[in-house]
């Protein structure tokens, strides 16, 4: 007995075009590519861009209407994009889309600058507000620092026997507070002023340390200890015009100070006529020392002023 061959079930040819059905129940349908059954017997399932889904299931169709896929793309484009969201669209058309979405931040507006700050006098080489101000801080401490040291045993004749280095530091802050001083040499030779007068400090000392243009300025006003006092007293007037600028300042600021302590805590033992003296003495002093600082001169002749009158 001869068996045939089975023949082999023939599949009905894929339908070129979906068949359209508006009436068709608008439900979605999921083709699961694992099932042989849709996948292998002649289904098909095509998606437009702009179009609608559709399959076809036997002789059943399931379409999703052309409106509500319109709906759906126009949501989507209405749809809010966060800023700087980069879209998996590479081509140009999407590059175009991401510079029209994406926005550029809006630009800082520009600061006012502060307004500059009112200082008693400009700054000068040297300063402490200049380029040098670390270093010339430091230097003012370290003058600071030597005159404390020469001066420790040192004691002003004042009632109170106050600390000598007040008077140092007084003269300082006079050029730098009242007067706007604040070049550096200057200011150390201040603090310096009495050091080699008063102190076993030589001036090849100052220079070592301090340099060339400080060590001068103390030598300047520094008197002969070698002189009897009303010789010292004497050259004071005479050389007060032939001083340097720095070294006239100085002179200035010690003679303020030094009336202001006679006025309020004067040596024990003078007399008031002796404190007139010296207010007299100082005054010939300062008229050497005319044209030097304006704002310190009308300090002093305020203060001589005030001369004590009891």
């Amino acid at each position: 007995m001869t068996t045939e061959p089975t023949k082999p079930t023939k599949l009905p040819p894929l339908s070129p075009t979906p068949p359209t059905d508006d009436n068709a129940p608008a439900k979605r349908f999921v083709l699961d590519s694992n099932d042989p059954a849709q996948v292998g017997d002649g289904h098909w399932l095509r998606q437009g861009k702009t179009g609608p889904i559709t399959t076809k299931w036997g002789s059943k169709l399931l379409k999703l209407p052309k409106k509500d896929s319109k709906m759906a793309e126009q949501k989507e484009e209405q749809a809010p994009v966060p800023l700087g969201t980069i879209t998996p669209d590479s081509t140009a058309a999407g590059s175009d889309w991401l510079r029209r979405r994406v926005r550029k931040p809006a630009p800082t507006p520009p600061q006012a600058e502060p307004p500059p700050r009112v200082g008693r006098a400009t700054p000068t080489r040297n300063s402490i507000s200049s380029g040098q101000g670390m270093n010339g801080i430091a230097q003012l401490l370290d003058a600071l620092t030597f005159a404390a040291e020469k001066h420790r045993m040192q004691r002003r004749k004042d009632v109170d026997a106050s600390p000598y280095i007040n008077h140092p530091i007084a003269v300082a802050s006079v050029l730098c507070s009242e007067g706007g001083i604040t070049e550096m040499d200057v200011l150390c030779a201040a603090l310096l002023h009495d050091t080699i007068e008063d102190t076993n400090t030589t001036e090849e000392e100052l220079r070592a340390r301090f340099g060339d243009t400080v060590a001068k300025i103390v030598a300047e006003v520094t008197d002969d200890k070698t002189l009897d006092k009303h010789r010292r007293k004497a050259l004071q007037i005479e050389h007060a015009h032939a001083l340097s600028r720095a070294a006239k300042l100085v002179k200035l600021a010690d003679k303020i100070c030094n009336l202001r302590d006679v006025t309020s805590a004067p040596p024990a033992h003078w007399s008031l006529q002796r404190r007139h003296e010296y207010f007299d003495w100082a005054r010939q002093v300062v008229e050497g020392l005319r044209g030097i600082h304006s704002k310190l001169e009308a300090i002093f002749y305020s203060v001589y002023s005030d001369r004590p009158q009891r």
